[in-house]
């Protein structure tokens, strides 16, 4: 049985380094110093909602509240904003959230 498992991977390995179009082995996913490296993915599957729908959903939960000012304080493909509220009393509320630009 371990010999069929053996037999299997061998093949797959070769069978992919022999493809058409396929890179050497050992070229892909390595650096110029020779290292391996990761490329990071994009945005992960989530979705970033537009900072205008940010911005209403604030203002609906902090009810009567001036909106002040919105400022990027983390990059990336999904930032995050400093979104500053002064409330009904005089408070200002600042708050973190992720949005699209």
């Amino acid at each position: 049985m371990w010999a069929k498992n053996l037999f299997v991977a061998g093949f797959a390995v070769l069978s992919a380094a022999a493809a058409p179009g396929a890179a050497p082995i050992g070229a892909a996913g390595v650096n110029a110093g020779g290292a391996a490296y990761m490329i990071p993915i994009q945005n992960r599957g989530e979705r970033c909602p537009p900072l205008g729908a940010v911005l209403a959903q604030l203002r609906a939960r902090y009810g009567g509240a001036e909106f002040l000012d919105a400022r990027p304080v983390e990059g990336g493909p999904c930032p995050v904003y400093e979104i500053r509220f002064r409330m009904p009393n005089g408070e200002i509320r600042v708050t973190h959230e992720r949005a699209a630009r």
